[in-house]
């Protein structure tokens, strides 16, 4: 029961980081980063809802994942260096 109750905290945590970091990007890369990974909506789904093309919307992830990433490992370090 242990290693559960440790995986659940793990997790916890995990989540919290990553509901942070998504929190401090911007309105339409939150939106579109929860989109794709969350509800699992392909980036030609997107672009329908957005009036943009697949292009345009697979540009747009590149940067935004690479953001949330950055911010993620700007927490991890901070945590560690507290």
């Amino acid at each position: 029961m242990r290693g559960n109750t440790q995986e659940e905290a793990e997790r916890a945590i995990d989540e919290k980081a990553l509901t942070g970091a998504l929190l401090l990007l911007g309105e339409k890369d939150r939106a579109l980063l929860i989109r794709r990974y969350y509800y699992s909506q392909t980036s030609a789904q997107i672009a329908e809802e957005w009036k943009l093309s697949d292009a345009a919307v697979r540009k747009r992830l590149s940067p935004a994942l690479n953001k949330l990433r950055e911010l993620l490992s700007e927490q991890d370090s901070s945590f560690f260096s507290s």
